[in-house]
């Protein structure tokens, strides 16, 4: 790694210089610049391409590509093509330091000519699992360090060469994520938000969600991009099928939204994707800063970092989410205590703002000792 110039005068802003590359699709790197921004960096966006961008006939033959097997290709193509006509400005840019998200979506050839182009320490902050995408794998070796948001994967990417990886889940932003300022009227029965594809996990027990909700008479709400406006008929003919459209918002919710559903709902639902062993999402952090009841999956780091039915509720099966389900919302009381100690938790080692002082201080030891 290249060294920090540790004479900086910290007293003034920015500290220092990061170059921030993060898939369009991502809303996250919103957080993670205010996350740099309060520790006085400078934060410069890189956002390759993705295919909402495209005008309407290249989209057309995105699909085409999707449509004939191809499409991984094409994406891959154009990705790549970005990276060399942007190569020479992320040269001519003296970035203190260069941080990736996710990682998944870039290619050993793109990490190469990143790693050529900078001398500035490089950090993979991987959202997912190398068991849903081995890819990530390739991605961190060439790497300073790689932060994971599942333990297991820790072995693992060592095993292949990775310099040095550690354990870090995704913070919650604050400026998004806080208790109610006043009483919610609480209008929704079990919120969920997040995505899911026919067949997995998470879309079995939403599935089971919903009948249940039909016969018990629930308020289920689902905020989920579900199918697209244009091509999604079969997908919206599938959600139809299993009787879930009738509780879905097709939308992606900003996070200043999304805190506000929280609020509304007497129970917010999390469910994990089959990528989580022991690791839990970033939206487990996201409900417990917004003060509301979270019933979620047990995961081992859930349960290792958190006391279930202390200040969140956890469920193993389908059958027992149902029973659960059924027991807080019978139980107002004991639903709102859980809540109330949500709130009162200290939970600033947990926010976005931390999450990023903890990856500066990686990049560059005594970072803060020196402001």
């Amino acid at each position: 790694m290249r060294p920090f110039d540790m004479a900086k005068e910290y007293s003034h802003h920015p500290v220092g210089r990061c170059g921030l590359i993060y898939p369009g699709y991502l809303g996250l790197h919103h957080s993670v610049v205010r996350g740099f921004e309060a520790h006085g960096w400078q934060v410069d966006c890189w956002e390759p391409f993705y295919w909402h961008d495209l005008a309407p006939l290249s989209k057309i033959n995105y699909r085409i590509h999707q449509w004939v097997g191809r499409l991984e290709l094409y994406r891959i193509s154009q990705k790549t093509a970005w990276f060399k006509r942007n190569a020479p400005r992320l040269r001519d840019t003296h970035y203190d330091l260069l941080v990736i998200l996710k990682g998944d979506w870039l290619t050993p050839e793109i990490m190469r000519a990143i790693r050529a182009a900078t001398h500035a320490p490089i950090i993979v902050w991987a959202y997912d699992s190398t068991r849903r995408y081995p890819s990530i794998a390739e991605i961190c070796r060439y790497a300073d360090h790689t932060f994971i948001f599942e333990p297991e994967d820790a072995a693992h990417l060592m095993g292949t060469g990775c310099r040095s990886v550690s354990y870090l889940p995704v913070g919650f932003d604050d400026s998004a994520y806080h208790p109610a300022t006043s009483e919610s009227k609480q209008d929704i029965d079990i919120f969920f938000c997040g995505k899911t594809t026919p067949g997995s996990r998470r879309y079995n027990y939403l599935a089971r969600l919903c009948r249940e909700a039909r016969t018990r008479g629930w308020n289920v709400l689902l905020a989920l991009p579900a199918w697209s406006r244009i091509f999604g008929l079969l997908d919206w003919m599938r959600y139809h099928s299993d009787g879930m459209t009738a509780y879905i918002r097709n939308v992606e919710l900003r996070p200043d939204e999304l805190c506000s559903f929280y609020h509304r709902a007497k129970i917010c639902l999390n469910i994990h994707d089959e990528q989580s062993v022991r690791g839990y999402n970033p939206r487990t952090l996201d409900i417990l800063a917004a003060g509301s009841l979270q019933l979620v999956d047990a995961k081992g780091q859930i349960l290792q970092d958190f006391v279930p039915r202390e200040v969140l509720a956890t469920f193993d099966t389908e059958d027992d989410m149902i029973k659960r389900i059924q027991h807080y919302l019978d139980h107002s009381e004991e639903r709102l205590d859980i809540a109330a100690r949500a709130r009162a938790m200290e939970k600033s080692h947990l926010s976005m703002r931390a999450c990023v002082k903890q990856i500066i201080s990686m990049a560059f030891p005594g970072w803060d000792d020196a402001r």
